[in-house]
């Protein structure tokens, strides 16, 4: 795969080979830039503009889907091969509800409508363990975890036996990772199919993956079984990716990091924050409820401190960090910056002195 520019071509991708075995869960991993993503847009021919596919073959039951024509690549693509993409929130149409969504895969793919599209989605959500009560949410209105359930459901949709999933477990947290993996690995023993798996995370990949090729700047460098590759594999690279993994029981290289200094806890804190609460209403017509996120947080960070907030999806970190920014309201707490007096959470525009000295990286 190249992208042409105006000067030479840039090869993103060269001369990658594999098979992938009916049932097995087959690993691709590489750090960012390595070419996985554009190996899977090619698979699936949505490679965008300015890529092409300079050469090779896609082989799907013995047919070049490359040499396809656009009708026949679209019969294949949901009935014979699926993708789970890394962003559920940005693989879901926000103005569609989970409903809708599931049932026009259903309806555009298989042709399945009313009562038969409206059984097989809440079929398909008991497959996700997603309560029927959902189908009429809005993607924003589920937890990330949920919407990566509802993403997986729709690859199911038509039962492909061939499912890519491109990092589906990247922005979720460890807890809900598991859940999700747990998940894919339970449905794949169940249903049969077949799993292309993409990520960077070669420790993650080896706990269930059967083979396991290793990708770098667009070639394919390794592909062994998982327990080989585990065993330190006998490429160099794969070999270094292996002496970086963690391990429980062995010795932490010292040096990496500058020792923390001590705080003197007697200075003034640069942030206060106390009791800080914050809830949501959500209301309509005929109902109103409201759901506390935030729930009395005090803590202070001192100049030159690093603090670290940690907590599972909807723990209410990204919401502290909203708030002590003034990106949203609190409904209760005060903030202080500066030892400063004034309380921060309680003015209706923030001061242009307070954007200046607090600022966020999403």
């Amino acid at each position: 795969v190249n992208y042409i520019t105006s000067g030479k071509p840039i090869e993103a991708v060269n001369d990658v080979s594999f098979d992938i075995k009916r049932g097995e869960i087959f690993g691709l991993v590489g750090e960012s830039g390595s070419g996985k993503s554009t190996v899977v847009q090619a698979i699936l021919r949505i490679l965008p503009p300015p890529a092409v596919i300079a050469g090779g073959k896609v082989l799907i039951n013995n047919k070049n889907i490359l040499s396809a024509s656009n009708t026949e690549v679209l019969q294949y693509r949901w009935k014979q091969i699926s993708i789970v993409m890394q962003s559920a929130l940005n693989a879901l149409n926000p103005v569609l509800t989970v409903r809708e969504q599931i049932e026009d895969v259903l309806k555009e793919h298989n042709n399945l409508r009313g009562n038969a599209a409206a059984d097989r989605t809440i079929e398909l959500l008991s497959l996700i363990d997603i309560d029927a009560s959902r189908l009429d949410s809005y993607p924003h209105q589920l937890s990330g975890g949920m919407r990566q359930r509802v993403v997986i459901a729709i690859a199911l949709a038509l039962m492909p036996p061939l499912i890519i999933m491109d990092e589906p477990t990247t922005a979720l947290d460890v807890i809900v990772e598991r859940e999700i993996l747990a998940k894919i690995i339970e449905l794949r023993k169940e249903l049969g199919f077949t799993i292309l798996f993409i990520t960077h995370d070669l420790n993650l990949l080896l706990e269930f993956a059967d083979r396991v090729a290793i990708m770098k700047t667009g070639k394919l460098l390794e592909l062994d079984k998982a327990q080989k590759i585990r065993r330190g594999g006998k490429h160099e690279y794969t070999q270094k990716l292996i002496r970086s993994l963690p391990s429980a029981a062995g010795t932490r290289e010292k040096g990496l990091l500058s020792k923390p200094e001590s705080l003197d806890l007697d200075e003034q804190p640069l942030l206060e924050v106390r009791n800080l609460s914050k809830s949501f209403s959500d209301s309509g017509i005929f109902y109103s409820s409201s759901s506390e996120v935030v729930n009395n947080v005090s803590f202070q960070v001192f100049p030159g401190e690093i603090i670290g907030l940690v907590g599972e999806s909807g723990s209410g970190k990204s919401t502290i960090a909203k708030l002590i920014t003034r990106l949203i309201r609190p409904t209760s707490g005060d903030i202080f910056l500066n030892g400063s007096n004034k309380k921060v959470s309680e003015a209706r525009r923030v001061p242009l002195e307070y954007r200046k000295q607090v600022q966020m990286v999403f």
